[in-house]
């Protein structure tokens, strides 16, 4: 069960459904339901609904041929594209991709002022994470022009 409000890809999701379990998490888009399919390979509910939850449960403890099924899919889910291979090949991709587009040259003098318009959908998203993922974005070749030089 992972009753969670947010998450970016959860490995407790993946490394249970790797062992079989199927999982019963919240519905969280681009985090959990690009893992999990709602009655494929697992069960949705939306976040902060215990009752959904509990009935999950209660409908796989009594379709046990069900729960067999479903653990049976979230195992191949993991293993064909989650595994070692598929997600290596995808960073090495990426990191291929992040050194064509790199931008070689020293940046300009740092601003200290956030440029909100780099957060995109994360308008919460913790301090901490700001310049790591600008600089991800900077080697990416993804930053306007303008933040480049103020970045």
């Amino acid at each position: 069960v992972m009753p969670s409000k947010f998450e970016g890809l959860p490995l407790a999701l993946l490394e249970a459904m790797d062992l079989g379990v199927v999982p019963v998490a919240s519905r969280l888009p681009g985090s959990t339901d690009a893992v999990v399919e709602h009655n494929v390979n697992g069960m949705l509910t939306m976040p902060g609904d215990w009752r959904a939850i509990v009935d999950c449960l209660e409908s796989l403890e009594l379709d046990r041929r069900r729960l067999r099924e479903l653990s049976r899919r979230a195992w191949e889910r993991v293993h064909t594209e989650f595994s070692v291979n598929t997600v290596g090949s995808a960073y090495t991709a990426l990191i291929n991709r992040c050194i064509a587009n790199r931008q070689y040259g020293r940046a300009g003098r740092r601003s200290g002022r956030l440029d909100t318009t780099l957060l995109g959908d994360f308008p919460r998203l913790p301090m901490c994470l700001v310049r790591p993922i600008r600089k991800a974005l900077r080697i990416a070749g993804l930053l306007p022009v303008s933040a480049r030089t103020t970045a």
